[in-house]
């Protein structure tokens, strides 16, 4: 089963910004477990 099989591409654009919204979630969490003290 595909996502995007037969979506427009407004759909893609959407998909993808939501993509890299969680990926900078991510490195943001990642930068507060590094900054907390061991």
């Amino acid at each position: 089963m595909r996502l995007i099989d037969l979506q427009p591409i407004c759909s893609i654009n959407e998909l993808f910004f939501f993509a890299m919204q969680q990926f900078n979630n991510v490195q943001e969490k990642k930068l507060c477990l590094e900054s907390l003290p061991n």
